[in-house]
Protein backbone atom coordinates (compact mmCIF):
# COMPACT_ATOMS: atom_id res chain seq x y z
CA UNK A 1 0.00 0.00 0.00
CA UNK A 2 1.51 3.50 -1.09
CA UNK A 3 1.72 6.77 -0.07
CA UNK A 4 0.68 9.89 -2.43
CA UNK A 5 -0.22 13.22 -2.82
CA UNK A 6 -1.63 15.65 -4.67
CA UNK A 7 -3.28 19.29 -5.04
CA UNK A 8 -4.83 21.61 -6.86
CA UNK A 9 -6.36 19.49 -9.67
CA UNK A 10 -9.29 21.71 -10.14
CA UNK A 11 -12.14 19.34 -11.71
CA UNK A 12 -14.37 21.28 -13.36
CA UNK A 13 -12.99 24.27 -13.82
CA UNK A 14 -12.54 25.29 -17.06
CA UNK A 15 -10.91 28.93 -16.28
CA UNK A 16 -7.88 27.10 -14.96
CA UNK A 17 -6.79 25.79 -18.49
CA UNK A 18 -6.03 29.51 -19.77
CA UNK A 19 -4.70 30.39 -16.17
CA UNK A 20 -2.41 28.11 -15.90
CA UNK A 21 -1.51 27.01 -19.78
CA UNK A 22 -3.16 23.77 -18.98
CA UNK A 23 -2.42 21.52 -22.25
CA UNK A 24 -6.14 20.60 -22.47
CA UNK A 25 -8.56 21.06 -25.69
CA UNK A 26 -11.56 21.42 -22.98
CA UNK A 27 -12.54 20.85 -19.12
CA UNK A 28 -14.03 17.27 -20.14
CA UNK A 29 -10.50 16.38 -21.65
CA UNK A 30 -8.70 17.73 -18.87
CA UNK A 31 -10.77 15.94 -16.19
CA UNK A 32 -10.74 12.45 -18.13
CA UNK A 33 -6.85 12.93 -17.99
CA UNK A 34 -6.77 13.70 -14.17
CA UNK A 35 -8.72 10.85 -13.44
CA UNK A 36 -6.65 8.54 -15.55
CA UNK A 37 -3.53 9.54 -14.43
CA UNK A 38 -4.69 9.28 -10.82
CA UNK A 39 -5.87 5.75 -11.57
CA UNK A 40 -2.44 5.37 -12.97
CA UNK A 41 -1.29 5.56 -10.02
CA UNK A 42 -3.59 5.43 -6.99
CA UNK A 43 -4.73 1.40 -6.19
CA UNK A 44 -7.43 1.14 -4.74
CA UNK A 45 -5.48 -0.31 -1.24
CA UNK A 46 -3.48 2.89 -1.57
CA UNK A 47 -3.92 6.58 0.39
CA UNK A 48 -3.83 9.78 -1.55
CA UNK A 49 -3.81 13.07 0.17
CA UNK A 50 -5.17 15.86 -2.20
CA UNK A 51 -3.83 19.12 -0.43
CA UNK A 52 -7.00 21.31 -1.34
CA UNK A 53 -8.67 22.45 -4.35
CA UNK A 54 -10.07 19.26 -5.69
CA UNK A 55 -13.10 20.45 -7.78
CA UNK A 56 -14.42 23.77 -9.11
CA UNK A 57 -17.82 22.38 -9.92
CA UNK A 58 -21.22 22.01 -8.67
CA UNK A 59 -21.44 19.12 -6.15
CA UNK A 60 -23.85 17.11 -8.60
CA UNK A 61 -20.74 17.37 -11.43
CA UNK A 62 -18.12 16.22 -9.34
CA UNK A 63 -19.91 12.80 -7.52
CA UNK A 64 -19.50 11.18 -11.06
CA UNK A 65 -15.78 12.29 -10.90
CA UNK A 66 -15.18 11.29 -7.59
CA UNK A 67 -16.56 7.67 -7.85
CA UNK A 68 -14.04 6.75 -10.26
CA UNK A 69 -10.90 7.54 -8.35
CA UNK A 70 -9.11 5.00 -6.27
CA UNK A 71 -7.43 5.01 -2.95
CA UNK A 72 -8.70 5.84 0.56
CA UNK A 73 -8.63 9.44 0.03
CA UNK A 74 -7.74 12.25 2.22
CA UNK A 75 -8.76 16.39 1.47
CA UNK A 76 -6.89 19.01 3.51
CA UNK A 77 -9.10 21.70 2.78
CA UNK A 78 -8.07 24.41 0.23
CA UNK A 79 -9.39 28.36 -0.85
CA UNK A 80 -11.66 26.19 -3.24
CA UNK A 81 -13.10 23.74 -1.47
CA UNK A 82 -16.58 24.60 -0.31
CA UNK A 83 -18.70 21.40 -0.26
CA UNK A 84 -20.07 20.43 3.24
CA UNK A 85 -17.70 18.05 5.98
CA UNK A 86 -20.73 15.62 4.97
CA UNK A 87 -20.49 15.97 0.96
CA UNK A 88 -17.01 15.29 1.37
CA UNK A 89 -17.45 12.21 3.20
CA UNK A 90 -20.39 10.91 1.17
CA UNK A 91 -17.96 11.22 -2.07
CA UNK A 92 -15.19 9.21 -0.01
CA UNK A 93 -12.92 11.91 1.31
CA UNK A 94 -11.90 12.38 4.91
CA UNK A 95 -11.21 16.45 5.67
CA UNK A 96 -8.84 17.98 7.46
CA UNK A 97 -7.12 21.48 7.53
CA UNK A 98 -3.97 20.35 8.22
CA UNK A 99 -2.11 16.77 8.31
CA UNK A 100 1.21 16.05 10.20
CA UNK A 101 3.48 12.98 9.12
CA UNK A 102 7.01 11.66 9.17
CA UNK A 103 8.65 10.75 5.85
CA UNK A 104 12.32 10.27 5.67
CA UNK A 105 12.66 10.89 9.56
CA UNK A 106 11.42 14.39 8.92
CA UNK A 107 8.09 16.01 10.42
CA UNK A 108 6.19 16.94 7.15
CA UNK A 109 3.03 19.26 7.55
CA UNK A 110 0.57 18.72 4.92
CA UNK A 111 -1.50 22.55 4.13
CA UNK A 112 -2.93 23.33 1.02
CA UNK A 113 -0.91 26.86 1.56
CA UNK A 114 2.95 27.38 1.41
CA UNK A 115 4.56 29.85 3.63
CA UNK A 116 4.32 33.60 3.22
CA UNK A 117 7.87 35.04 2.40
CA UNK A 118 8.73 38.16 1.23
CA UNK A 119 10.58 36.52 -2.06
CA UNK A 120 7.09 35.14 -3.16
CA UNK A 121 6.48 38.94 -4.76
CA UNK A 122 9.37 38.25 -6.98
CA UNK A 123 8.86 34.26 -7.83
CA UNK A 124 4.94 34.75 -8.80
CA UNK A 125 3.44 36.39 -11.35
CA UNK A 126 -0.45 36.27 -10.35
CA UNK A 127 -1.29 38.20 -7.46
CA UNK A 128 -3.96 35.37 -6.79
CA UNK A 129 -1.11 33.38 -5.47
CA UNK A 130 -0.31 35.53 -3.21
CA UNK A 131 -3.55 35.77 -1.28
CA UNK A 132 -4.04 34.23 1.97
CA UNK A 133 -1.25 35.18 4.36
CA UNK A 134 -3.23 34.46 7.19
CA UNK A 135 -3.66 30.95 6.63
CA UNK A 136 -0.33 30.20 5.92
CA UNK A 137 1.68 27.82 8.49
CA UNK A 138 4.51 29.21 10.38
CA UNK A 139 8.09 27.87 9.46
CA UNK A 140 8.97 25.92 11.64
CA UNK A 141 12.95 24.64 11.26
CA UNK A 142 13.59 20.96 10.58
CA UNK A 143 10.47 20.62 9.64
CA UNK A 144 9.09 20.25 5.85
CA UNK A 145 5.89 21.42 4.32
CA UNK A 146 3.99 20.35 1.07
CA UNK A 147 1.58 22.56 -0.21
CA UNK A 148 -0.35 23.47 -3.20
CA UNK A 149 -2.07 26.89 -4.26
CA UNK A 150 0.89 28.83 -6.18
CA UNK A 151 0.49 26.46 -9.07
CA UNK A 152 3.95 27.49 -9.74
CA UNK A 153 6.49 25.13 -11.54
CA UNK A 154 8.84 24.16 -9.13
CA UNK A 155 9.04 20.62 -7.32
CA UNK A 156 10.97 22.13 -3.78
CA UNK A 157 12.45 25.14 -2.79
CA UNK A 158 14.22 24.82 0.42
CA UNK A 159 12.20 22.76 3.15
CA UNK A 160 8.96 23.63 1.05
CA UNK A 161 7.89 20.76 -1.29
CA UNK A 162 4.63 21.85 -4.01
CA UNK A 163 2.60 18.56 -4.99
CA UNK A 164 0.50 20.87 -7.22
CA UNK A 165 -0.27 19.22 -10.54
CA UNK A 166 0.70 21.66 -12.74
CA UNK A 167 4.53 20.87 -11.10
CA UNK A 168 4.09 17.25 -11.74
CA UNK A 169 2.62 16.38 -14.86
CA UNK A 170 -0.62 16.04 -13.96
CA UNK A 171 0.14 13.31 -11.58
CA UNK A 172 0.08 12.51 -8.16
CA UNK A 173 3.49 11.91 -5.93
CA UNK A 174 4.43 8.93 -4.42
CA UNK A 175 5.55 9.19 -0.73
CA UNK A 176 8.30 7.88 -2.08
CA UNK A 177 9.36 10.34 -4.22
CA UNK A 178 8.58 13.17 -1.68
CA UNK A 179 11.44 11.34 0.61
CA UNK A 180 14.16 11.25 -2.39
CA UNK A 181 13.37 14.98 -2.50
CA UNK A 182 14.05 15.33 1.30
CA UNK A 183 16.95 13.12 1.23
CA UNK A 184 18.98 15.21 -1.85
CA UNK A 185 18.08 18.71 0.02
CA UNK A 186 19.37 17.38 2.92
CA UNK A 187 23.01 16.15 1.45
CA UNK A 188 25.64 18.67 1.35
CA UNK A 189 26.72 20.62 -1.88
CA UNK A 190 29.85 19.57 -3.60
CA UNK A 191 30.70 20.19 -7.31
CA UNK A 192 31.50 16.96 -9.37
CA UNK A 193 32.40 18.76 -12.82
CA UNK A 194 36.20 20.28 -14.05
CA UNK A 195 36.43 23.12 -12.98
Amino acid sequence: MAIWITSDLHWGHASIISYCSRPFESVEHMNQVLIKNWNECVRPNDTIYVVGDMALCSYKEFEPIAKQLNGIKYLIKGNHDHYSIGQYNKLGFTVFEEVKMKLAGKTVRLSHYPYWLPWYKRLFAFKSQLRYPERRPPKIPGEYLIHGHSHAKYKMAGNSIHVGVDANNFYPVSAKEIESWIAISQKPWTYEGKW
